[in-house]
């Protein structure tokens, strides 16, 4: 992030990174220490966190089903159910994208 013509740290270094905007103000606890930063619901580690809480759920067969068949099971292949029509796996990525949309500017 820029400041007057000068990179800007800010008091963690964290200044302007995209990843640690607010996008859920009582969201999920972030490595940052802030509450829902995009990266908690826009990334492969968000999408992965996702697939395992709505497998312990008993809501996501056909993902439980290729967690339990593919040891390299990570959010591409989460993504790849999801275009093959997984419901739960497109339930993810609906997510992912109403978090890319909510830093968005609305000028």
């Amino acid at each position: 992030m820029w400041l007057g013509g000068k990179i800007w740290h800010g008091m963690t270094g964290m200044a302007g990174e995209f990843g640690h905007m607010t996008v859920e103000p009582e969201g999920q606890q972030c490595g940052c220490g802030n509450r829902g930063c995009l990266e908690q619901y826009a990334s492969a580690t968000a999408v992965m966190r996702m697939a395992r809480e709505a497998i312990a759920a008993g809501t996501a067969p056909g993902l439980a089903m290729g967690a339990n068949s593919d040891v390299e099971f990570n959010a591409k292949e989460i993504h790849n159910l999801a275009i093959q029509g997984d419901e739960q796996a497109r339930r993810i990525f609906r997510r992912v994208g109403r978090a890319w949309e909510s830093p968005l500017p609305r000028w």
